[in-house]
């Protein structure tokens, strides 16, 4: 601390003689009178201790919380940006083991760079001294010094321990600061702040202050003042808190019942804001921790129903340590602990503990977890049981988790039939619970279910629709499955390009970022198979990969997945036994058909082919996969040549023209691509047609039209929507009657559309669009039957606006075009 005058404080003294001799450890113990000044000099003090070095300064309220050290280390690691690995096993262990997997993280995580870190108001007694002693023990050996603070003066084992002696001050130098304030605009925000018990805050925590009115850019420069002048502290980056001799000023003269009530009411505002808002927490989640925590001690309405959504969001920002924190401070709530079970047992699952989850979920019956448990089951290959799990479920009204799950499950079977219904049914009932996250998946796998049927460029849109709700809501695994998905679309359309094929290599990396290892797992294996079908070395690695990953979580569909495609290139080192029965043993009879098409090749025996032909052609047939069964038709060498070659005129209809460019179809041993395994597609998918290729004749689409190019923020552009019958629809005849429907508009970003309300069409209707904000914008269109009041269809377009005219000197000289994803159309159109 060269170069720095200290006054001969003996803690200062202390201090300092700690950092001057690099002891790793200290605890200097404080006594805080009620009502003294010693935290604000303390704080002084750390942070000139922490600038002289260089060093962090973390600094924890510990006061009225418990006493416990798992949760504090928990927050130190998560302040630290630490994401350890090993306390993915703590996730369902027991509060011991979990103590034990902090405290050893922490030992190996924070053995570096030396920090500060300061426990403020420990309690005194007992528990105080247990807390010490854990936190002590938990940062032995690493480069942290700690300094803890406490009401009054007591012992603690292995602490230096002495008395602080705050200075006397006649004037505080907040005190004129916080005098101006008072008579100004700022005083009503303060005393709201310093009620509330929450203490951290930023400009974008959506707390109910009497600024309203006042943008994020507002909050963001009322923060900065009030910290320049003493009143607020900066707890981290972007994060203040009120200075302890304010808030304590500003509270004096209030009563404490009007503090709770002001406190309780500032609660419930930020719980409702946060539950109708969507978006990732990311460094809010500390605080809004604290919430749930304050929501269920104090016996909120609907504290439970916070705490399981909150789990949910974490869970799906792979937000371990947050989630963690939660679980530590309910340990020893049941009702509170079985509401965040779903949640711990969906981290458990992606970070590649399924059967734990499994175990963790068995035998709780609230439907989170009976929904959960079905989703475990499934991304562990057992689709039968996966299914059957679902049919525990209420049915007392639409589940969009429900629907949407078991949607997945019978495209993991290749059973399609009935997919789309169930998924419209699946989007339909989240948007009418507002759930955009669970639309975000019932989006995700109607994309699946185009690429499965061979619409590329339809699952592209749903795919991209479903990567962009993923990323409004904050949720990182969901978007990488779509990333994943719209990289194997985009190889699929326009082939094995060396740059595409390097991107979906990178897919896997993204998945483990999120310690998502079944997405890893299925990343590596599209990789693999995409390198496989473009002759590349790099196959053979990333298909023995899949395979290791599948076995190691196990998930049984993907692992008989990879040792099916592993042995079509090296047949020995997968015998068909084992992968047939590997298939069986998953439920699905789509991937024992492949099975036994690859041992029908291979086999010399006449009897044995013509059964295992047989075999596959009626396994084929059971899931209705049309493209699979002529598939085996075209192997048989016993039928005729004609009808080999209809097959084979069915099958280049099924697929685009390059996909089965190589295919040697009058060679003695046709080699089938990889990746074709993993499709369902409609014959005649990819012959020309004036109608779209994946629209059947016989439905009505939704266009739309932008009829001003270039929309420019706070300028109408006029939209155009027209429904057109396809060429077999009853409505395509001159003069047929159509019935009254309805269309609405409503946007989904800061922007007006009008009519604001439902106009009556037949075929065309008009609404005008205006962008309060430059970018990327939405609009949804519903389309209904105006006497039944039927949902028919649901369009969701993208509009890229311009900031205003004179501020966008360039323009695109091509026509605007529109980007409109939707679920597919509506028969009864």
């Amino acid at each position: 601390m060269s170069g720095r005058r200290w006054p001969g404080d003996p803690q200062e003294q202390a201090l300092r003689h700690a950092l001057d001799r690099d002891r790793r450890l200290v605890v200097l113990v404080h006594d805080r009178p009620s009502g003294s000044e010693q935290p604000a000099a303390l704080a002084r003090l750390v942070s000139a201790a922490g600038a002289a070095r260089g060093l962090p300064v973390h600094r924890f309220a510990v006061e009225d919380r418990a006493t416990a050290a798992e949760p504090l280390l928990l927050r130190l690691l998560l302040r630290t940006g630490t994401r350890p690995e090993s306390l993915r096993a703590a996730l369902l262990a027991t509060p011991q083991r979990l103590a034990e997997l902090t405290a050893s993280t922490c030992r190996e995580a924070l053995g570096g760079p030396r920090s500060l870190v300061v426990l403020d108001d420990v309690p005194s007694g007992g528990p105080g001294d247990e807390l010490l002693r854990a936190v002590s023990g938990a940062l032995e050996g690493t480069g942290c010094v700690v300094l803890a603070t406490s009401r009054t003066s007591h012992s603690a084992p292995g602490a230096l321990n002495q008395a602080w002696d705050p200075p006397s001050q006649t004037s505080a130098p907040w005190a004129e600061a916080l005098d101006e304030m008072r008579a100004g605009p700022d005083a009503e925000p303060l005393s709201v702040l310093a009620a509330w018990d929450g203490r951290e805050f930023s400009p974008d925590l959506p707390l109910p202050l009497p600024v309203e009115r006042w943008t994020r850019a507002d909050l963001s420069r009322l923060f900065q003042r009030l910290h320049r002048s003493g009143l607020l502290e900066e707890s981290r980056p972007g994060w203040y808190e009120l200075a302890f001799e304010v808030r304590e000023e500003l509270r004096r003269l209030r009563g404490a019942e009007d503090l709770r009530r002001t406190a309780r009411r500032l609660d419930s505002g930020l719980a409702d804001d946060l539950t109708a808002r969507t978006g990732e927490l990311g460094d809010a989640a500390e605080p809004v921790v604290d919430l749930a925590l304050r929501l269920l001690r104090s016996d909120a309405p609907r504290a439970l129903d916070f705490l399981a959504r909150l789990g949910g969001q974490l869970a799906a920002e792979a937000a371990i340590l947050p989630l963690l924190m939660l679980k530590a401070e309910l340990s020893h709530v049941s009702s509170a602990a079985d509401a965040l079970t779903p949640a711990l047992a969906a981290a458990a699952r992606q970070t590649g503990r399924p059967q734990a989850a499994e175990r963790a979920l068995t035998g709780l019956s609230s439907p989170a977890a009976v929904r959960e448990l079905a989703l475990t089951r499934h991304h562990m290959g057992l689709l039968a049981e996966a299914e059957a799990t679902l049919d525990a479920l209420p049915a007392d009204g639409p589940d969009g988790w429900a629907l949407h799950i078991r949607a997945a499950i019978r495209l993991d079977r290749g059973e399609v039939d009935t997919v789309g219904r169930l998924l419209r049914r699946a989007i339909e009932a989240h948007q009418v619970r507002g759930d955009r996250r669970g639309e975000a998946w019932a989006v995700f796998h109607y994309g699946r279910l185009r690429l499965l049927r061979g619409g590329l460029e339809e699952a592209r849109k749903r795919l991209d629709t479903a990567w962009q709700l993923f990323r409004d809501t904050g949720d990182v695994v969901g978007a990488a499955w779509a990333d994943t998905e719209l990289h194997r679309v985009a190889v699929l359309m326009h082939g094995a390009q060396p740059r595409l094929l390097q991107e979906l290599a990178a897919m896997p990396e993204a998945h483990r970022d999120h310690g998502d290892v079944r997405g890893e797992a299925w990343a590596t294996l599209v990789a693999g198979l995409a390198y496989a079908d473009a002759g590349r070395h790099p196959a053979v690695a990333a298909l023995e990969r899949a395979w290791f990953l599948f076995e190691m979580l196990p998930d049984r569909l993907g692992l008989a997945w990879a040792m099916h495609h592993r042995s079509l290139q090296r047949p020995a080192i997968a015998p068909f036994d084992r992968v047939a029965g590997t298939f069986t043993g998953s439920g699905s009879e789509r991937g024992r058909a492949w099975a036994e098409l690859r041992e029908a090749v291979l086999t010399t025996r006449p009897t044995a082919r013509g059964r295992l032909l047989g075999s596959a052609h009626q396994h084929f047939a059971t899931v209705g996969d049309t493209a699979g069964e002529h598939w085996a038709t075209v192997l048989d060498r016993e039928r005729g040549p004609d009808e080999r070659a209809e097959s084979i005129r069915v099958l280049r209809s099924c697929y685009p023209p390059h996909f089965l460019a190589g295919v040697d179809w009058l060679g003695s041993r046709i080699d089938i691509p990889h990746a074709v395994r993993h499709f369902v597609p409609v014959p005649g998918t990819f012959t020309v047609d004036d109608f779209a290729d994946d629209i059947p004749p016989t439905a009505s689409r939704v266009r739309l039209t932008l009829l001003d190019d270039f929309p420019a923020v706070e300028e109408s552009a006029a939209i155009m929507l027209i429904i057109e019958p396809g060429p077999e629809h009853p409505w395509a005849a001159r003069g047929a009657a159509r019935p009254l429907l309805t269309v609405r508009a409503v946007p989904l970003t800061r922007a007006d559309v009008e009519p604001a309300h439902a106009v009556p069409i037949k075929r065309t209707a008009t609404f005008h669009f205006t962008a309060h904000r430059a970018g990327r914008h939405r609009i949804r269109f519903t389309v209904e039957h105006q006497r039944s009041g039927t949902v028919l269809q649901q369009v969701e377009t993208d509009i890229d606006v311009q900031g205003a005219a004179e501020e966008t000197p360039f323009a695109d000289p091509q026509p605007h075009a529109l980007s409109a994803s939707a679920p597919e159309p509506a028969r009864r159109a």
